[in-house]
């Protein structure tokens, strides 16, 4: 059986959604001790390292990440919840805002704390595991979100490269590939009663998943038990990419 018991994990996007009941479960359940980064506040009574950063504000994200590394003797777990979908206008698109906001948020910023926390770990001389989390929407492609899925995409290929460049240092990445969740992020869809419906029959278990669902998978892929797991995309989607749409 394995344990994070005192052990030290961040996690990106720890104010809602599936960061936050990552970062709650970490520390309620595993025993272990949370860095939660995100651009707002986090609220929870059970998270108490907490850093205010922007992401979409790369040129300075380096400086942030490295100071608040400075703080800690050992990092045993990143996870990448942190991520943004913007609506986009109808083609052609000659505003390019939402897009370049998008892959601030979603892929520079895991590139930079991905390439900072492994560097650190290698000079502290310790194993770490990275967990990103990417989308079905990377496999499938969603209509009018194409920087979203084009994002996810990418951060499945960068974890593979991360898996392959740093697996001689004891580092492991792996990717979450979530399906449709019950957070604020997804909060429109669920709410229109069709929408809610329709995505549900896309799954073989014909119901969303709720955020708790995703925490077995995070911590499984965390700790020692997946030891010789990496460079992999671990599915959690209700069975929906095995159909194939």
């Amino acid at each position: 059986m394995y344990s994070l018991k005192d052990k030290t994990f961040i996690v990106t996007g720890a104010a809602s959604g599936l960061g936050k009941q990552i970062a709650e479960n970490l520390v309620k359940k595993e025993k272990a001790r949370v860095i939660c980064l995100d651009k707002i506040n986090v609220k929870s009574e059970l998270l108490k390292d907490n850093y205010k950063i922007d992401f979409s504000k790369t040129d300075s994200l380096h400086n942030k990440i490295f100071k608040i590394l400075k703080k800690y003797q050992k990092i045993d777990g990143l996870v990448n919840c942190a991520a943004i979908t913007l609506p986009e206008k109808k083609f052609p698109i000659k505003d390019f805002s939402s897009w370049k906001k998008t892959m601030n948020v979603n892929l520079d910023a895991v590139f930079i704390l991905c390439s900072l926390i492994c560097n650190f770990s290698i000079k502290q001389k310790s194993e770490l595991s990275i967990v990103n989390f990417t989308s079905i929407g990377a496999h499938l492609g969603f209509p009018k979100n194409s920087a979203y899925c084009s994002s996810k995409g990418a951060i499945s290929q960068l974890t593979k490269s991360l898996s392959y460049d740093y697996g001689t240092y004891g580092i492991r990445a792996n990717c979450i590939v979530p399906g449709y969740f019950n957070t604020p992020m997804n909060n429109k869809s669920w709410k229109s009663a069709l929408e809610r419906k329709k995505r549900s029959l896309k799954t073989n278990l014909n119901r969303w998943g709720q955020p708790e669902e995703i925490c077995g998978p995070v911590s499984f892929l965390l700790s020692d038990e997946s030891s010789y797991i990496t460079g992999a995309n671990i599915v959690v989607d209700g069975g929906w990419l095995s159909k194939g749409f």
